[in-house]
């Protein structure tokens, strides 16, 4: 539990209020660090998980509080990812997990270690970004792209630029913004 934050299988746990013990998940608060506890019969899970459509053996799988790992997940952002999901009673349903193996944390960081473009996402706001577009921003460029959608559900165009510790957001419509570089646009 202290690598996952979830038990990993299916317990007896008597709750409060209840003079039987029944079929629960448990997990470990991400703010209190609390055990929480899930009723087994409560658990719902739906047929897609982020873009990721679930098998009958997944989803078996996931009833009983073992792990799954699904390929091609979609984020908020709109880039595709890896992980393992699992049963978890802090966020009372399915849920990425956080730390798995300290061995699988190590052939990540390898994989990551031979894209040259880590860290910099293959699409930002919905729109996706070219693999020159990402050299650029890789070595601190600027760009411009078109229609990102933003935080506040807005659309706008904007200049991104990269840095070391990230990428940059500069809205396109303040003229202040405007970047002494070279732009190439979407």
């Amino acid at each position: 539990m202290l690598t996952t934050g979830n038990l990993g299988r299916v317990v007896s746990h008597k709750f409060k209020g209840s003079s039987e013990a029944e079929p629960a998940f448990l997990s470990v608060d991400h703010l209190t660090n609390r055990i929480v506890a899930l009723r087994a019969s409560t658990l719902r899970i739906k047929d897609e998980y982020k873009g990721v459509k679930l098998t009958e053996e997944q989803k078996n799988s996931l009833k009983e509080g073992k792990a799954v790992y699904l390929t091609g997940m979609n984020s908020k952002e709109g880039v595709k990812f890896d992980g393992y999901v699992q049963a978890n009673a802090d966020s009372r349903g399915i849920a990425l997990v956080r730390n798995r193996t300290r061995q699988e944390k190590t052939d990540k960081r390898i994989s990551n270690e031979k894209d040259p473009l880590k860290g910099i996402p293959p699409a930002f706001g919905g729109q996706p970004i070219t693999e020159e577009q990402r050299t650029i921003l890789k070595d601190n460029g600027v760009i411009f792209v078109r229609n990102i959608l933003c935080k506040d559900k807005s659309v706008r165009d904007a200049y991104l630029k990269g840095t070391s510790t990230g990428i940059e957001f500069y809205d396109a419509a303040d003229r202040r913004n405007y970047p002494n570089q070279n732009i190439i646009p979407t």
